[in-house]
């Protein structure tokens, strides 16, 4: 079957799949404002303390011109992107493991830094270092699977190799 399931479907002759197009359509063009924005303000945030024409309160022109960037490069990567699927699997790769894995463990890790230290020796001391070994296995678990998957969506993608 097709990865984009509502290609599995007759274009005209099945109404729900012709209904779940529009909704994806609608969906897409919605959401499309709100995430540029959340990209430019990110971006805008990276950049301002090393641009100072980007800070806020500064000239339109920058501003505008970096928008105006940002959503040329946007829209070209949409056009030249063939397949949907390897955005999202590659979005998925990276992603997705370092947030299931790595961030509650790195997060753990950044509290602990902020709890007080039990004396060594103690029950709550070795539970502490082996928490904190664990956390740190899993931040860099994580780091490797996002990695394993990048490499795997690129050669599933762009090779045989996989297939």
């Amino acid at each position: 079957s097709s990865g984009l399931i509502l290609n599995n479907y007759h274009e005209t002759a099945d109404g729900l799949a012709k209904l779940g197009r529009w909704a994806t359509v609608i969906s897409v063009v919605g959401s499309h404002p709100l995430l540029f924005t959340s990209l430019r303000d990110a971006v805008l945030g990276f950049l301002a303390p090393h641009v100072p024409a980007l800070a806020p309160g500064g000239a339109f022109a920058p501003w505008a011109a970096l928008s105006l960037a940002l959503l040329a490069a946007a829209t070209a990567l949409a056009i030249l992107t063939p397949d949907v699927g390897f955005v999202v699997s590659l979005s998925g790769a990276l992603l997705c493991s370092l947030l299931v894995y790595s961030t509650p463990a790195f997060i753990n890790l950044k509290l602990r830094q902020k709890t007080p230290v039990p004396p060594a020796g103690s029950v709550a001391a070795a539970n502490r270092k082996r928490e904190s070994a664990i956390s740190h296995g899993l931040v860099a678990f994580g780091a490797v699977m996002a990695i394993v998957g990048t490499i795997i969506t690129f050669l599933e993608t762009f090779t045989d190799l996989l297939k």
